[in-house]
């Protein structure tokens, strides 16, 4: 299950280095990870496991910068997951490049 994962983040690593994405937070140097239970696969993207607990609203508060609006990450996430309902154990495959939209 973890190859798959793995191999699902390269793929798309892949697809945003050849249509582009990524520059500008390449540019603002490598990311923090949302929280221990995250794991950077590299400077933009991560993946990371859904705790008892968590929203999309507080897993975007982490993941936008100081002063930043949300509600578009939030967004994002809602699209990256197929909707606001989280499960425990969940993997988030982030890309901090594009999820900004």
């Amino acid at each position: 299950m973890i190859n798959l994962v793995v191999a699902a983040v390269l793929a798309l690593a892949i697809i945003g280095a050849l249509v582009g994405f990524g520059g500008d937070a390449a540019a603002n140097g490598p990311v923090e990870p949302v929280s221990d239970q995250s794991q950077l696969v590299d400077d933009t993207i991560e993946v990371y496991i859904v705790q008892p607990g968590d929203t999309l609203w507080a897993i975007a508060t982490e993941v936008a910068r100081p002063g930043e609006d949300i509600r578009p990450i939030v967004d994002s996430l809602k699209a990256l997951t197929g909707g606001a309902q989280l499960d425990i154990g969940q993997r988030i495959i982030i890309d901090h490049a594009t999820i900004r939209g």
